[in-house]
């Protein structure tokens, strides 16, 4: 039997069902696109925002730079652009050996910005399992 020959009932039937499929699927895809890629394309954008100094590394004693880390490691999901986060935590770790504070200098604020910055570099480490 042909489509032609099928009753305009069914076919519209039919064209239904295969509407509500195909509307549900893209619904499906659109919601995976936005839970997993775009939060790992917004962490990178929020991630540009880190500022760095005039040697260029990275100012890890600003509390924005802690605040930065922390909400990237919330939204990304540690799967996607290995590449580009692996430059960067090596860039972060080098600003933290170079900018490390010891003695009594620990308690200023830059220290606790310096430390909170550091946790955060951990987590986001362990995210993408680079520890």
């Amino acid at each position: 039997m042909s489509w032609e020959s099928l009753p305009i009932e069914l076919r519209v039937y039919i064209l239904s069902e295969r509407y509500k499929i195909r509307n549900n699927l893209s619904k499906k895809i659109q919601n995976v696109w936005q839970q997993y890629i775009i939060a790992d394309i917004e962490a990178i954008n929020i991630l540009l925002d880190v500022e760095i100094d005039e040697d260029q590394q990275i100012m890890v004693s600003i509390p924005e730079t802690s605040i930065i880390l922390k909400i990237c490691a919330w939204i990304c999901s540690g799967k996607q652009h290995l590449w580009f986060w692996k430059e960067i935590l090596d860039k972060i770790q080098e600003s933290l050996v170079i900018n490390k504070y010891e003695g009594t200098q620990w308690l200023t604020p830059n220290a606790v910005n310096y430390r909170k910055t550091k946790i955060e570099y951990k987590k986001l480490l362990k995210k993408f399992n680079m520890e």
